[in-house]
Order: structure tokens, then sequence, then C-alpha cells
């Protein structure tokens, strides 16, 4: 018996010994892979911060202990600094330019790292620039136009919006799967890969992400750069003497570091950290900019593009010698006229360039030479002429190179051979519209050599074969192929669960307007390339109507081109699913009269009765449509045919803009705004009754006439075009006019007709005093939108013109009833920027990385103290209003942080509101499973949710708590292990197979 329990003892012990073998080097491989590893457990580590917060120029004092005695570094957000002083237990820096907001260690002399702290680094806005107040961005949803495009071959990276990462995996016969999206506080000028890393450059700096981060849901940062407004960048591998290593040159667009001066700076990127190496600097004029940058990969150059002024013949060429890196000097400078590089690539000893010019040039090459020996032009690839247009470039191996066409070329994505360029492309294609950046990979099968993916600013990211032998071609892909996003927005419209957008090339596109960023619940229009004209139309504008049978349905204005309009107008109909946004009918094409004002059809849709639609049609003033969702169909009413209703008001040089459906007892009237051209002195704000004298048209009796009379106008508003009018259903009336914001109510209309023009103007118009201190005398006065959250509150968007940046305004409004007049105040304000293509503003930068600004907006809706706001972007951002209450903190979430797959496990999630609000959660797993909005529990009560993971892998669970009143916190996380199964099983036959060999043997 004592020799069985000493077998026993003895097999236990060995048992142990052999598992913990295998256990502790893998346990000890996910916590600290080795000695660089962030966040190691060590004796270096950093106790307290001088400061946790500082500004550029700052010192900043490390106090902790195992620093030792010599000299390492610091790292702030991956940016590698050099302290002034060091010591075991203190270390002393500066702040310097380029450094990131993120997160503080310390590296020691033999490479250990020390503990992560949060830092951060405030940046003081430019002088023109004001902080968000009183209203805070909540959230971002819908893709927004895609602008940029990167690839492995295995995933795609795209960037949509002018901000939005959205990293897709890459199916052959199934559609891509998103896999993880991040929106970036700057609008990105250019993105590339190299050896595992996103590099993502803009107008507040650079962030480097690890591919296989984003491949995982991952979308934090290893390395941040600030300070700069970077429109491009390169990235290569340099061997020997002095550059070694990963070696990045990023391009300066506009003199933000150095007043007078553009810089192009060079990092060394090593173990996650950016070292500078050195910075060339050239004096500039206030119009001279720089485009795009390549590294030569032989030599020790760098290769820059600008002019001085964009519509003079002083483009250029910078060759610059970076043999001293700490020191780089101008090699050489080569004119190019009035031909500017916009987008450059290299390879071996050949430069690529896509090019801004007017002609017919689409590409260069040039021959890139050692020494003295400066770049040599090698060739030119033509195609259509073209006013302003930009060609953009990559080159995929020895053998092929695709580049794309933006700004109308048709057509717009072309093949070339990478050394050997001919005057011709050796193919090209369409895009669906317009084409803005492109990139492609090798993969060889049967039938074609490789892909090409285009980000096309209206269509998303289209896929293309190509075949480079034996006959050169380019062929599309199949639907689910297609990565689908939102293009520029018109307009918007917002039910009691959804917002609804009116895409300039994509159709309707829809979300869940309590979470807006919410992918799983995002709609749109569905497309099928394979028809002779693809869907989706252009949409202008867009009305819901709820059908007791037919469920959701809308009605909207749709076009045949979308940027320009185009001559052609429809009336469509769609049903929305729970999945996607159908087309069910469409109406015979209408062509309104051209004039001065045909790029201005008009963006307002309304739906008074059950069967009628009103749509502003621009120069032709309104047409009517009779809807029936049974047969189903939308055609145009009798009486709108040929022309529009109440055309004989309306016409060439006067446009309906927007209409309003208004009701008051009996009678039925329409408000219709309008825009006038130059010198034209109309009304732009018009009243009409609606009568229907054998009562309102419908499905089955659609030829009853409509008559629409004409009451009233208000004479003060002559001469001032209006882009937008809302309009409550007591008969207030806000517009948004060329000449500034103006309020008023239906009723007031013959009053201030008796007065002179001015007389009344100024007591319908908010003064210009109202939007101090952010009122910038250098705007114009015009708004391009308005909309009331209530009837005592006005939201006013200012569409940004190039260094004036617009923004949106809350007014809260107190009327004065005897007088026909208000008195106004401004009480929130959140700032937007300009994303056109105005290429003296291209990258405009703003002051604060920090702060997330809206991108080009121009359109908003609202109700109560949320605000909806979208623009050239296409994407929705959800704003909030209270200056009082904050929002919840992020929710503490406890629970087991490893386990079995297929076992249920128990996770809390507690939060608590400064105001002692309710709360309401949203989970998400980080399998794809989500809790939505669940609740409302009492402020800090522990919410106990279970949870089964199906899958093996590691998530990041994460949830966010709102408060009654809507606002929102930020995330709180929490990572969760499930192990490999085959783990268990190896575990398992090992205890069986030690227990019979050891105590069998014993027995």
């Amino acid at each position: 018996m004592k020799k069985k329990n000493i077998c026993k003892s003895i097999a236990s012990l060995l048992l142990c010994i052999i598992l913990l073998s295998f256990i502790i080097p893998t346990t000890l491989s996910r916590v600290i892979p080795e000695t660089k590893q962030i966040g190691q457990i060590s004796a270096c580590e950093i106790t307290s911060l001088s400061s946790s917060t500082a500004q550029v120029g700052d010192t900043i004092i490390i106090n902790g202990h195992g620093f030792g005695t010599i000299q390492g570094a610091v790292i702030v957000t991956g940016l590698c600094i050099t302290p002034t002083t060091w010591s075991d237990t203190e270390i002393r820096f500066s702040i310097p330019n380029d450094a990131a907001t993120g997160f503080l260690y310390v590296r020691t002399s033999d490479e250990i790292r020390s503990n992560i702290v949060s830092f951060t680094i405030k940046r003081p806005l430019l002088e023109d620039q004001i902080a968000p107040v009183g209203l805070s961005l909540e959230e971002t949803g819908l893709f927004g136009s895609a602008s940029g495009v990167e690839t492995d071959g295995e995933y795609l990276y795209g960037l949509t919006g002018f901000e939005t990462l959205c990293t897709y995996k890459i199916h052959d016969q199934t559609p891509y799967e998103l896999v993880s999206i991040k929106s970036l506080p700057q609008r990105v000028g250019d993105l590339k890969l190299h050896d595992g890393y996103l590099y993502v450059s803009g107008d507040h700096g650079l962030y480097i992400f690890k591919t296989q981060d984003l491949q995982q849901g991952t979308t934090t940062p290893v390395a941040v750069l600030a300070g700069g407004s970077y429109i491009t960048l390169d990235i290569k591998e340099k061997t020997g003497e002095p550059l070694q290593g990963t070696i990045l040159a990023l391009c300066e667009y506009v003199p933000t570091i150095d007043p007078g001066h553009l810089q192009v700076p060079l990092y060394q990127f090593e173990s996650e950290e950016l070292t500078l190496l050195g910075c060339y600097k050239q004096p500039v004029i206030s119009t001279q900019r720089h485009h795009a940058l390549a590294i030569d990969p032989l030599n020790q150059k760098v290769y820059v593009s600008g002019f001085e002024t964009l519509f003079g013949d002083d483009k250029y060429i910078l060759e610059i010698d970076i043999s001293s890196p700490s020191n780089p000097q101008l090699n050489h400078r080569e004119e190019t006229a009035g031909l500017l590089g916009f987008d450059m690539e290299t390879r071996d000893d050949i430069l690529w360039m896509g090019i801004l010019s007017q002609g017919t040039e689409f590409f260069r090459t040039y021959r890139l030479r050692s020494g003295d020996d400066h770049l040599l032009l090698d060739g030119s690839v033509h195609g259509a002429y073209g006013i302003g247009r930009t060609t953009r470039i990559k080159i995929i191996n020895d053998h092929i190179t695709v580049g794309v066409a933006w700004a109308g070329a048709r057509p717009d994505v072309f093949l070339l051979d990478t050394f050997h360029s001919t005057t011709t492309p050796l193919a090209s294609i369409n895009s669906i519209d317009w084409a803005f950046d492109v990139t492609g990979y090798r993969l060889d099968t049967d039938e074609h050599t490789g892909k090409i993916i285009v980000a096309d600013e209206w269509g998303g990211f289209l896929t293309y074969d190509y075949t480079s032998t034996p006959t050169p071609a380019i062929t599309h892909q199949q639907d689910y192929h297609w990565a689908p996003s939102s293009a520029m927005t018109e307009n918007l419209y917002l039910t009691e669960e959804r917002i609804y957008a009116a895409n300039r090339g994509a159709g309707i596109w829809s979300a869940d307007r309590y979470a807006v960023s919410d992918v799983t619940r995002w709609r749109h229009s569905e497309w099928d390339w394979d028809l002779e004209d693809p869907q989706p139309y252009p949409i202008s504008a867009l009305c819901v109507r709820e059908d007791p049978t037919y469920g959701t349905l809308i009605a909207a204005r749709g076009n045949n081109k979308a940027m320009a309009w185009g001559t052609t107008f429809y009336g469509i109909l769609y049903k929305e699913t729970p999945t996607s946004i159908q087309q069910l009918a469409i109406s015979s094409s209408f062509d309104p009269p051209s004039g001065l004002l045909s790029g201005s059809p008009g963006f307002s849709v309304i739906w008074p009765e059950t069967d009628i639609v009103y749509m502003a049609t621009g120069t032709d003033g309104i047409r009517a449509f009779i809807v029936d969702p049974e047969q189903p169909s939308i055609t145009l009413h009798t009486d709108c045919i040929d022309t529009g209703l109440a055309r004989s008001h309306f016409g060439t040089n006067r446009t309906v803009s927007d209409i309003h459906y208004y009701k008051t007892g009996e009678e039925q009237k329409m408000v219709i705004a309008s825009t006038l051209a130059p010198f034209v002195n109309e009304p732009t704000i018009t009243i009409f009754d609606i009568t229907y004298p054998e009562g309102p048209p419908n499905r089955n009796t659609p030829t009853r006439p409509i008559q629409l009379t004409y009451e009233n106008a208000l004479d003060c508003l002559k001469g001032r075009s209006i882009t937008y009018v809302d309009m409550t259903s007591s008969g207030m009336i806000a517009v948004a006019s060329s000449h500034g914001i103006a309020v008023f109510h239906i009723s007031w209309i013959p009053m201030l007709n008796e007065m002179s023009t001015s007389q009344a103007w100024n007591l319908i118009k908010i003064p210009e005093s109202t939007y101090q201190p952010y009122w910038n005398t250098q705007y114009s006065q015009s708004f391009q939108d308005v909309c009331f959250g209530d009837e005592n509150t006005l939201y006013a968007v200012k569409q940004p013109q190039a260094k004036n940046h617009g923004g949106v305004y809350r007014i809260d409004i107190e009327f004065l009833w005897e007088g026909y007049t208000h008195q106004c105040t401004t009480i929130g304000f959140y700032p937007g920027v300009q994303c056109g293509m105005d290429y003296n503003n291209l990258l405009q930068g703003w002051g604060a990385p920090d702060i997330t600004t809206l991108h080009h907006p121009y359109a908003l809706i609202a109700e109560e103290n949320t605000v909806y706001v979208t623009g050239w972007s296409g994407k929705i951002d959800r704003l909030s209003f209270n200056q009082d209450n904050q929002p919840p903190v992020p929710p503490s979430i406890q629970g087991p942080s490893n386990g079995k797959t297929g076992t249920s496990y128990s996770y809390s999630f507690i939060s608590t509101d400064p105001e002692g609000d309710d709360i309401s959660y949203y989970i998400e797993w980080g399998d794809g499973q989500i809790q939505d909005w669940i609740g409302p529990y009492p402020s800090g009560t522990k919410v106990i949710i279970d949870h089964t993971w199906s899958r093996q892998g590691s998530f990041t669970l994460r949830a966010k708590a709102k408060d009654s009143n809507g606002r929102v916190s930020d995330w709180g996380s929490l990572e969760i292990s499930m192990p490999r199964t085959t783990r268990y099983f190896i575990d398992n036959w090992l205890r069986i197979f030690f227990q019979r060999m050891f105590f069998d043997r014993c027995i």
C-alpha cells in the first residue's frame, strides 16, 4: 500500500512537471513573447508623471525605478524621444512637435520596456478655429464616399468618408467580409501597406496600424505622429549605410509645422517605434503646395512634386539627397511646367507619376539615376482630353501597373506595362462613376492574371479581373465582389426608428437613428452590375411612409448622373426590408427645361396623401406622382406628364429647391422655396393652395385633377436664393439663404409685405451678431440648411469654404409675436472643415487632432437635442446638445477572462450617470453577437448577462452606456480568450498516458 502511494506521488509529480513544461512556455509566450513586449512585468516601472497632460515644448518628469544609469528612450505613442536627463529613478524629456496623444513608456538601454501609462498632448487651435461648444459628437455612421484603397491580396483596406478605415476579408466566391471599421479624427491623404503594417497619413499626421490587428477587429494604432498635414507618404526597405531598415518619408502639404516652410521628414520604423532621422525644409510662398512623394528604391534620394501657384506653369519635382539623413539636401529641381505630379510610385529604377493637368496626358514615367545624374523623362501615357483631371497609380509587380483617372474621365481604369510604357494603356474599362484610387495584386488562374480594386467615389470598392497575356484586358467581377459605400449625401429623412440618406450615386441608405454606427443595421439600395443600366440611381431627395400592408415605402427623386445631376429625372418607389432597400418601380423619365440653374434640380419630396407624392423638379416647379404599391408602380400624374405644376411661376432663372406641406383647418398649402439665377429679383418663398376638386387622386382614380393656386409670396426675400426650408406643424418657417438665416410664421407674411423689404428682412433675419464669437467676418452670410429641433430651437449648417471653417449652430429663439420678430441666442456650435477638390486647400488642417471635425457638412435634420449631419463625405454624424447633462461613465465589465467554448458564463456590467439618470447598455460580445440597448436600469445597478462562445479565439467584449437623455458613454472593454480545445485534449491524453505508465507499473 505504501509502495502504491509513493508511486502515485512520483507519477503525479512527473505529470505536473511535464505538463508545466508544455503550459508555462505557451502561457508566457502569450504574455511576454520577447523582452520588447510592451507592458511586461519587470523592475522597470513608471510610478508617476509630473503631468499626464502637456503641450508641445513642455518638460515632463517621469518618476519610477529600474530605469538604469545608461540612457535609454522615452516612447510617446510610438515616437522615440531622446530624454534631456536620465537616472535610475527620474527621467526628464521635452514634448516634440510630432508627439501625439496616446500612451507613454520607457525603454531602457538593455531593451526592457516599462509599464504603459496614458498621456495626452494638447494642441492650441489655429487663430480662426473654434472648439465645439454645447454640441458633442456622439457617433458616426455609414461608410461615406470611397476615396482610398490598399490590398495585400487577402484583405482590402478601404478609406471611406475621407476618414473611416474599413478592413475587409477577401473571399473568392462570396461577398467580402467586413472585419473592422475605424473612424479617424483626420482627413486622410494616403494609405500604404508595408511588411505587415498599414500607414495612414492625413491632415493631423500619421497613424500606423498592425494589419493583423485590423484583421482581428482591433483598431488601436501602434504608433501615431501629429503636427503635420501629410498628404502622402512612402516606405522602403534600405540596406547599407547610412540608411538601414524600414525608412518612412512624409510629404507635408501645407506649412503647418514651420510657417513659411514645407517639410519632408524622414523616420525609421523598428519594433513599432518611430525615430526621426532628419527633415528637409523648403522655403515656400503662401500659395505653394506639395502633392506627391516617393523614395528611390536603389539610391539615397526622395522625390517630391509640387507647385508654386495652382494655375501657373510653375509645377516641379524635387530630387532630395538623403545620403546624410540628418541633413537632407536639395539635389535637383525638375520643371514640369503646367503638369503637377499628383501621385508617385517607384520600383527599381522607374518612377510612375499620376498627374493633375489639362489635356490628354494621363501618366508619366521617369528613369531614376544615381549620384549627380538626375531623373530622366522616360515616357507618357495619353487618353481622351480632359480639364483638371487627376490620376493615381499603383505598381503591382515588374510587369503590371494599374492607374485610374478621377474627374469624369472615360474610360478611367487602366492596365499599364511597368517597365515598357507605351503612349496608350494596355487595356482600360469604365468604373461606375468616378475612380478615386486604385490598387491590385497578382493572382494567376486559368482565365486571369490578377485583380484590380478601385475606390469609386460613388460606388464603393469595385473589383476587376485583369489579363496581361496574350491579350491584355480588364473585366468586371460579379456583385459579390462589390463592397458598397454611401456616396455624397444630398439630404436626410428621419423616422421614429431610422434615418435615411439620399445619396448622389449610391442610392438610398438607412441606419438605426439611435445607433448609426451599427453596421449590422445599415441597409442600402440593391444593385446589379450585370444590368445594362446598373443601379442604384443617384438620389437627390426622398420621403418615407409606413403602409399598413406593404410596410416601409420610400419615394425618391432619381437622376441619371451623380455629380452634375444630368438632365433626365425619375420618380422611384422603394420598399425597405429588414436587410436591404429594394426598388419596386420607376416612373417614365422626364426632362425639365435646361438653363442657368439646370444643375440645381430641387432637393425635396413630400408625401401628404396616401397615394400622392410631390417632388421638387427644379426649373419646371413641382411634379406629382401616383403611387401604387400593389402593382407596384409610380407614375406621373396626368397634369404633370409634360410640365410641372405651377410652371408659370418657375423656370430656368427661378428653380424650385424645396417644398413643404402645411395644413391649417380644412386648408392645405404648399410652401415653396426657390433658387435664383444671378441678377434675378424674384421672391424665393411662395405659398400655394392645394385643392382636389374631385377628391385626392389615388391608385384607383389616378386622373383626378390637382389644382395649385398661387396665394402669396414673401417680398423681403426677393433676390435671396434659398437652398433649404424647414417648417413646423404650427406654421413656423426657417430658411437657409444666400444672405443668412430667417425665421417667421406663415401668418406674418401679409403684415411683413406691408413694410419695406429692408424693414421686414431685418425683423425676420437672425443677426450676424448672434453667431459671435463663432462668426468669422470673412465668411459670406450664406447658409446651406436649417431644421427645427422644436418650436423654439433651430439648427443651422454653414458649408465650409476653403480656410473659413463652417459647421453646425444651435440657436435658441424667443418669438416676439406682436413685433413679427424674435430674439436669438447661439448656444451650441460644432466645427466643420472642407474636404472637396479645391487643390489649393485639399488637406487644410485642423489645429487639434483630438477634436474630430465634421467633413464638409451641408445637410442636417434634428429632433429636440439631437441633430444628424451629413454632406460631401456621405457619412452621418450624430450630435447631441446638453450643456448640463454629462454622459455616463464607461461601463465596468467583470467576469471570466477565459474559459471553454460551449459553456455559458456570467458577466456583470455597471455604469453610473453623473446626473443619476437611468442607464441602458449596448453590448458587443466580440464574436458578432450583440445586446441592443437593454434596460433602462437605475444608475449604478449591476446588470448580469450570460453569454456562450461557440468558437475558439480571442475576443474583445465591450459595452457602452446611454442615459435617459440620450448621452452615450465611451466604450468599456474586457479581453476574453477561449483556449484551443486541442490543448485540453493534449493535456488529457498526457494525464492518462502517464497515469498508466507509472501507476500501473507501481501496482
